[in-house]
């Protein structure tokens, strides 16, 4: 009984020992949180040659129990843990004997033996190293203007001990630029496709391998002024009619039905007269005036096959072929949602529900209709259908139809005997 009542004493002392030691463990970590100096010094300058004196100042350290004047501190000058002799003297002077990125340490002591740390990285160059010289002659030249949007920037920079060089490129609208790209290696630079009737600053900035740089001069440049397809054309005066123009990403189109000839019998076929002839839905004279005049694609081409053909279009003016038509649907963001952005809005021409039509790109399409191959006419109000220049074989042609019930833009081949509507593209 004796034994185990010894052996209980001493587990319940071993115990309390070991709580006891993690007390004042955690206690001591409590107190260096909070008694710890703050650390905190300058080094001027930051950056020099093996000349250089470097002065390092803490005196903005401080404690929350003991003056700054009572602090003592020790520097590290080479991140290497050898330390200098603790002093009550915050400013001091280093030297270094190579070039390299330096790490300096501070290490501040207080009374009750707490310490803070802190450290500041240098780059210390070799002696009597250059910086590159500044970069010159630059392309587009320093003020020029009309510079296309697709350019490609270059400058010429040497270094005067032949120093290879890196460079950092600064490009925007501000007069201090923002860096757009670093560490190229090239004195050439693609920026990307930038924006037409703007004001664009540049700076290079060059570096060498021994850590000197040089910044060089902020220069500028204005791109060229967007591109007007229609040539300030706001409309044209052809056979009697006023057609208006719409500009549609880089295409100038008229902005109505073409309604040019003069207007026969949907019982006849148009023929190669040296008079352009039309119909008019349903041989009503006012639906051309509307809708505008139905061709045949032969009319519309006036028997001519090759190139650009003017066809019908007035002057300056042509049929646009598949491949335009395709570059107009692609630009309004494809063929899947391009009709709806070329109807015109609304259903006072278009029978409801006239899908998605919004007429975003102001090509205000309407629904003509078409004259079949068996002289009868349908589809007003449901259906616009414009010819391409464009054959498919000796019989069909292609053509592009748009519907009130979709917001799509289909490409379609049709006999060339049918009549469709025509628009006119500039050259």
């Amino acid at each position: 009984m004796i034994f185990f009542k010894i052996k209980s004493t001493i587990v319940l002392i071993v115990l309390f020992i070991a709580f006891l030691i993690i007390f004042i463990s955690c206690q001591k970590d409590i107190d260096e949180n909070e008694y710890a100096p703050t650390a905190i010094f300058t080094v001027t300058p930051t950056s020099g040659d093996t000349l250089t004196i470097f002065i390092v100042d803490a005196s903005e350290s401080f404690d929350n129990e003991d003056p700054p004047s009572e602090l003592q501190v020790s520097w590290d000058w080479q991140n290497n843990n050898i330390w200098t002799e603790y002093t009550t003297t915050k400013i001091a002077s280093h030297k270094y004997g190579s070039a390299a990125t330096y790490n300096i340490r501070l290490r501040v002591k207080d009374n009750s033996g707490w310490t803070g740390t802190a450290s500041r990285e240098i780059i210390v160059k070799a002696e009597g190293n250059k910086p590159p010289d500044p970069p010159y002659d630059p392309t587009p030249a320093n003020g020029a203007v009309n510079i296309p949007v697709d350019l490609t920037l270059s400058w010429f920079c040497t270094d005067p001990e032949g120093d290879s060089l890196l460079f950092d490129i600064y490009l925007g609208t501000s007069i201090d630029p923002p860096v757009i790209a670093e560490d190229t290696n090239v004195q050439i630079f693609n920026p990307g496709t930038l924006e037409n009737g703007v004001i664009y600053y540049w700076k290079i900035v060059a570096k060498d391998n021994k850590g000197n740089e040089t910044e060089g001069d902020i220069w500028s440049f204005a791109t060229e002024d967007p591109v007007d397809p229609c040539d300030n054309i706001t409309s044209v005066n052809y056979e009697g009619q006023v057609y208006h123009t719409i500009v549609i990403g880089n295409q100038c189109w008229l902005d109505e039905n073409l309604n040019v000839g003069i207007m026969i019998n949907g019982d006849f076929n148009q023929t190669n007269n040296d008079t352009i002839e039309k119909y008019c839905y349903d041989n009503n004279p006012s639906n051309c005036t509307t809708y505008g005049g139905l061709y045949q694609w032969d009319e519309m081409m006036q028997y001519t096959y090759s190139g650009g053909v003017q066809g019908i279009c007035p002057e300056g003016w042509h049929l646009p072929s598949f491949n335009e038509w395709t570059a107009l649907s692609d630009f309004l963001g494809g063929s899947e949602i391009a009709g709806g952005k070329l109807k015109e809005e609304g259903t006072a021409h278009w029978k409801p529900p006239n899908t998605g039509a919004n007429n975003w790109s102001g090509f205000t399409a309407l629904p003509g209709g078409y004259r079949y191959i068996d002289s009868t006419f349908t589809d007003l109000r449901s259906s616009g259908n414009f010819w391409a220049a464009t054959g498919s074989g000796s019989v069909e042609a292609k053509y592009i139809y748009l519907s009130y019930q979709f917001e799509n833009l289909f490409y379609k081949n049709f006999p060339k005997s049918v009549g469709f509507s025509v628009r006119c593209l500039k050259d």
